[in-house]
């Protein structure tokens, strides 16, 4: 990757699924082109059922796009064998859901160290359960390291999720309306997290909310309608 080039570049993606027989084809993104340069924040707005789930899975390689290109430092990434598709998810992009989704039977820090237990991934053992621990601390549960979720408020617990989304270093985080599930209070401090996190760590971040105060947060907002892709969010985009 040279020194201008951004970290990731999708290019002219186009999502379609084929209908049953007689039924039209159902296009999802429709030729959506971005970039996104290390360390910057983007959020994605746009009415329910707009594509910005299923743009983030494009991009974050857990689907295929029908047409297009996605590059994250330069190489391809749209068409990886499942294999190194599957390493590229667990080494360089960091995932973050409405729902936290951790093991109820593991604790805050077994929880977070889940992805370091992969096939192939770097730092684990003794340096992964130590990075853990620094990282839950920064977010203010070093004294609910061997808490589990029952336990854990809901903020907390997406707390613990976004340790989680972060523990391999990644260069890209995806969340996917990190905060919905949250009070208003909880859903500012999580994100309050989110940003500082991803800033320090110079991780991309690219994020799909309707919450209006946090999209302004962001270094930019896209606005995604009806399949296409527009800088700024439109009056209404966010709801």
């Amino acid at each position: 990757m040279t020194a201008s080039e951004p970290l990731l570049r999708a290019d002219h993606l186009v999502k379609r699924y084929e209908g049953a027989a007689g039924s039209p084809t159902l296009t999802i993104l429709d030729d959506v082109s971005l970039t996104v340069d290390r360390g910057e924040s983007i959020a994605i707005v746009g009415p329910s059922g707009s594509g910005k789930s299923t743009l983030l899975n494009l991009i974050g390689t857990l689907d295929a796009p029908t047409s297009g290109e996605i590059r994250l430092g330069g190489q391809r990434i749209d068409s990886l064998p499942p294999a190194r598709s599957a390493a590229l998810r667990r080494d360089r992009f960091g995932f973050i859901f409405q729902m936290h989704h951790l093991l109820p039977q593991c604790t805050a820090l077994e929880n977070v160290l889940i992805p370091t237990l992969a096939p192939g991934a770097a730092g684990r053992g003794a340096t992964a359960a130590q990075r853990a621990r620094d990282l839950l601390a920064e977010v203010g549960l070093a004294d609910r390291l061997h808490h589990r979720p029952g336990q854990l408020s809901g903020g907390e617990c997406q707390r613990i999720a976004v340790v989680r989304a972060l523990i391999n270093g990644p260069d890209v985080i995806l969340a996917d309306e990190p905060t919905g599930s949250l009070d208003a209070a909880s859903a500012e401090e999580v994100w309050e997290i989110l940003a500082r996190l991803s800033r320090e760590k110079r991780a991309a971040l690219i994020v799909v909310t309707h919450a209006a105060a946090l999209a302004e947060k962001m270094d930019r907002t896209l606005n995604l309608r009806a399949g296409r892709l527009i800088e700024g969010a439109a009056p209404g985009a966010v709801r």
